[in-house]
């Protein structure tokens, strides 16, 4: 007999359960059952479902469970809902083994309808080792469905109840990201208010609830309107290899279903650290390279090794000095060319094609004045993009306007007055076409250009066209502060954005409001990001007029422009969103909103805010921008070990840089 054969099924545990106690008591009438008879076989069915249990047969387990609770349930309805209590601990102990049953099957959604009856059975009984056992199980559930806040909050409530138990510890530790769980200070409890918290909090949780609800049913769409990689694929490894010697090749859907769960999880491999803060840290079209820019004034060019793994210095460019520090930088499709901006209405552009043959003080740094015009003032530029072609630079800056930059001719095309604050992101809505432009600004809007639509100078002698009077093709309405960054799809419809409200957003271009129907709606908080933290809540300050398809809480948007971009086209099929953050952490979010994946460098540093980070186009590899000048890369670990060890390409840049 094989080792599977020697536990019950559910209907074999029904029927020992009858063999094992008996039949009724003829005596009695039939109408109402022997509660120690119904007490045996409800014991005897639990017991059946431990053994199950321990064989790893967790669904039967679940069925046998069921079995027991039945029993109980019957029993308690013949006797118009009294109840031992006994009977009543015993169906508590079932619900909870179903629960954990759920959890080890990883159905979070299951789990947390048991916990939810055990919660309500635990009160009736007043049974507080076993109240306790349930808020655990509904924190793991929780945890599994994505909702760790909400996990965060059941932990905390069990660990008041039971703060000595090691294992709430330990999952607390767990929604930390690995940092052991400090107890938070004991504070009195209200008395007056308590009963008008708790409703709040009831509500609070029931709008979550609808929300994350509600953001699973967009992502199912969004899968399968193939634009995100598709639904997974059904088809299993050795069919789709199959498939593939048969036709030459897999379908980029195939592709995708092979690789897209391949998410960076490794521990953190130091690439390199600086003096001062790195400000941004890109891979070009290709991944062969990534290039950093920090506020030492200095460009920093890597190769990269295998799918990504490993970076190895190849050139310092000694940047021309602005205000403060390098605010953008961008590179060519084809990186032969790279521009960079400041706090300054100059915009250099470099040859990369002739740093290799000279020495960096030779470089040529060929500068755009986009101020030439001007009569009097001076602005910066917070984001500056080269369009497909490498033709026109769009930038973002300091007096609230967008401006339209052609390199052959040496010009400004176009400055639009478009919006009421900063314009801190700029970017093409398609790789390819140049003719929509996102804007997003501290006015908290993000804005929809059509350059047919806009009126260019083409005299070399007169000055840009102002657009002040001309209005955006549209007009994303949702946050409730200022916009950080924006970054497109690629194909000219999504994009997803990040602000200073806390929360990341993706937005459908279809869904765009008007100019006239997007009503300014004043900022509810006095206070300034860069050095206070958010005085509301992501969760109760939502837009009342918000069109974003998603939202994505979690991460914190404090203390600079902190960077959101979509995971990369060919191995995710860009079905995940990422962000730094300004606790040190990259968050990885899929399209329903949950967080899927926390990178955490473990920077020891007081300023360990990650501006931004760059997923390799090709590869399972994220490399991190930090302001305590590291620079840290991360990869995948499957059963067989990491892609490539990157502590073995990266011996030489681990040193502190002496430029």
């Amino acid at each position: 007999m094989e080792e599977s054969d020697a536990y019950p099924t559910s209907m074999e545990v029904a029927e020992e359960a009858e063999e094992k106690t008996g039949s009724d008591d003829p005596m009695k009438p039939s109408y109402i059952p022997d509660l120690c008879h119904t007490l045996d076989r409800a014991t005897v069915a639990k017991e059946s479902g431990n053994a199950l249990f321990k064989g790893n047969r967790f669904s039967e387990g679940i069925e046998a469970y069921e079995v027991a609770l039945q029993i109980i349930e019957r029993y308690t309805g013949s006797c118009g809902g009294l109840c031992d209590g006994n009977l009543l601990r015993l169906k508590l102990v079932c619900l909870l083994n179903a629960a954990a049953c759920c959890i080890k099957m990883e159905n979070g959604d299951l789990a947390l309808g048991y916990c939810n009856r055990a919660l309500e059975e635990a009160e009736l009984l007043s049974c507080h080792d076993l109240y306790v056992k349930a808020l655990f199980r509904k924190a793991q559930g929780l945890r599994m469905c994505g909702d760790y806040r909400r996990a965060r909050r059941v932990l905390l409530e069990a660990y008041q109840e039971s703060p000595n138990d090691k294992s709430i510890q330990g999952e607390l530790t767990l929604l930390n990201g690995g940092v052991t769980f400090v107890p938070p200070p004991k504070r009195p409890k209200g008395q007056i208010f308590s009963g008008l918290f708790s409703r709040m909090k009831e509500a609070e949780e029931k709008d979550e609830i609808l929300l994350r609800s509600e953001q699973k049913r967009i992502q199912q769409e969004l899968l399968c309107s193939g634009r995100f990689g598709g639904q997974p694929s059904t088809v299993n490894s050795l069919k789709m290899l199959r498939q593939r010697e048969i036709t030459g090749r897999a379908s980029h859907r195939d592709r995708i279903a092979a690789t897209y769960h391949l998410l960076p999880n490794s521990a953190p491999a130091p690439i390199d650290m600086y003096r001062r803060r790195a400000y941004s840290g890109m891979y070009n079209t290709d991944g062969s390279l990534f290039y950093t820019a920090s506020q030492d004034w200095n460009i920093r060019v890597y190769k990269s090794g295998p799918q990504g793994v490993g970076l190895t210095k190849q050139h310092i460019i000694k940047a021309k000095k602005g205000q403060w520090t390098i605010t953008d930088t961008c590179i060519s499709q084809d990186s032969a060319s790279l521009i960079y901006s400041s706090i300054t209405p100059i915009v250099h552009h470099v040859d990369l094609r002739t740093v290799q043959e000279l020495n960096s003080s030779e470089v040529v740094h060929h500068a755009f004045d986009f101020a030439k015009w001007r009569v009097f003032g001076s602005f910066g530029l917070w984001s500056v993009r080269l369009s497909g072609d490498g033709r026109e630079i769009v930038a973002g800056s300091s007096d609230n306007a967008l401006y339209v930059y052609d390199i052959e001719t040496d010009k400004v095309l176009l400055r639009v007055q478009g919006h009421s604050d900063d314009v801190n992101s700029v970017t093409f809505a398609d790789v390819s076409h140049s003719n929509l432009i996102f804007s997003g600004s501290d006015d908290c809007h993000i804005r929809v250009w059509d350059r047919r639509c806009l009126n260019a100078s083409t005299s070399s002698t007169t000055p840009p066209s102002s657009g002040g009077s001309v209005k955006p093709a549209g007009v994303f309405v949702g946050h409730t502060e200022g916009v950080t960054h924006v970054d497109s799809k690629g194909d000219g419809v999504y994009l997803v954005s990040n602000s200073k409200d806390q929360t990341a957003k993706l937005w459908d271009l279809r869904s765009m409001s008007r100019p006239d129907d997007a009503p300014a709606v004043p900022k509810k908080y006095n206070w300034d990001y860069r050095g206070m933290n958010y005085p509301g809540d992501p969760i109760v300050d939502r837009h009342p007029h918000d069109k974003s398809l998603v939202t994505f809480r979690g991460h914190k948007v404090l203390r600079t422009l902190i960077r959101v971009r979509f995971s990369p086209q060919s191995s995710t099929g860009q079905r995940y969103v990422y962000t730094g953050s300004a606790d040190g952490t990259v968050y990885i979010y899929d399209l329903s909103g949950d967080i899927v994946q926390i990178l955490d460098p473990h920077s020891t540093m007081s300023n360990p805010v990650i501006r931004d980070a760059h997923w390799h186009p090709y590869g399972p590899v994220l490399t991190t921008t930090a302001w305590d000048g590291t620079i840290s890369q991360f990869t995948y670990v499957g059963e067989r070990g990491l892609l490539q060890d990157p502590t073995t390409t990266t011996t030489t840049t681990t040193t502190t840089d002496k430029n």
